[in-house]
């Protein structure tokens, strides 16, 4: 299986129409969204005012108060 990235309009989409009361399932066959997991973890992200993972890579997460070392 491969792996989807997700525009940032796909997900504030996504999130907002979870704020318009539209179940997961409807928000997952308007927008082509292939795991009900995915809309959750955006609606999580949305709630705890983590907006800044949406631009995130698939796959990378940002690290905070760490050193790279050549």
């Amino acid at each position: 299986m491969r792996r989807v990235a997700y525009s940032v309009e796909t997900k504030f989409k996504a999130v907002k129409m979870k704020e318009e009361d539209y179940t997961t399932k409807e928000i997952m066959c308007e927008l082509n969204i292939r795991n009900r997991t995915q809309v959750k973890t955006w609606w999580r992200w949305y709630r705890k005012g983590e907006t800044y993972r949406f631009s995130q890579q698939v796959g990378k997460q940002f690290s905070y108060n760490t050193i790279i070392k050549d």
